[in-house]
């Protein structure tokens, strides 16, 4: 595939967000036991039940912070990963074209876009498969309608 060297390793690289997920991930597994000391140690000796819920509380709110941390890291890592994967397939399908285009091609369109909606002549929306957006795109100036699109 004769892309800018590296371009892809680098659009895929997701070395950081592991870094991210695996330290969320590993305080929420400390949290979890500093919470069941809590709990253990509070089932085995009386003590002030409001200072308890104040210490478990704090660990809880920690405990969900990570938790939110590492599911964003996740999310992203997967999303990261899914693009780079349609990135490539559609290279693959532009580096297949043995000359330019010279007319429309369905498939490559097809390859990019998720969904068109058409609200009015006025106003439509482009969605692509990699989650950027073009709205706003008014068919009711010829310069900017592309005469093959409709």
């Amino acid at each position: 595939m004769l892309v800018y060297p590296g371009l892809l390793e680098i659009l895929a690289n997701t070395t950081e967000l592991e870094k991210v997920r695996d330290e969320a991930l590993q305080k929420m597994n400390e949290l979890t036991e500093a919470m069941q000391a809590e709990v253990t140690e509070n089932a085995r000796v009386a003590e002030n039940q409001t200072e308890y819920q104040m210490r478990y509380g704090v660990l809880l709110a920690d405990y969900e912070q990570a938790k939110d941390t590492y599911s964003k890291s996740v999310n992203t890592i997967e999303e990261r990963q899914s693009r780079t994967e349609m990135l490539k397939l559609f290279l693959q399908k532009v580096q297949a074209q043995n000359e330019p285009l010279d007319e429309f091609d369905e498939d490559l369109w097809g390859s990019l876009l998720h969904t068109l909606t058409a609200y009015s002549r006025e106003n439509i929306v482009f969605l692509f498969k990699d989650g950027s957006k073009i709205s706003g795109w008014n068919l009711s100036h010829d310069s900017l309608a592309p005469a093959r699109l409709f």
